[in-house]
């Protein structure tokens, strides 16, 4: 089901839709989205280039590794992580590169690198 969030009612445990109808919530996840980067550099050695967000790309991703074709994920934020752990357990040669100094930097501080 699909509507326009008018109000989140915190106290009450509610949400608010458009056509004033309310729909109670033990648990919200707000999954806002995000949006990934492109590459910009994408020349004649790279034959594929995706992105992780959706279903078909798991799919086509899958059908690399069980083709044994290597595969470089870009980005060690969690659905970089995620996609590099996937494709390793799936058999293909996988190499993750990073721009940041430290893997999953949105989520943690340079201390927790070191738990």
């Amino acid at each position: 089901m699909a509507a326009a969030l008018r109000e989140i009612d915190v106290g009450r445990r509610e949400l608010k839709i458009a056509n004033e109808e309310s729909i109670a919530f033990s648990n919200l996840v707000l999954a806002t989205g995000s949006t990934p980067l492109r590459l910009t550099c994408v020349g004649p050695i790279l034959r594929v280039s995706t992105r992780f967000r959706d279903s078909r790309d798991v799919d086509l991703l899958l059908s690399l590794a069980a083709q044994k074709k290597r595969v470089v994920v870009v980005g060690g934020g969690l659905l970089g992580l995620e996609a590099a752990y996937g494709l390793a357990r799936s058999g293909g040669p996988v190499t993750l590169i990073h721009l940041m100094d430290r893997l999953m930097e949105r989520q943690l501080d340079a201390p927790a690198q070191h738990c």
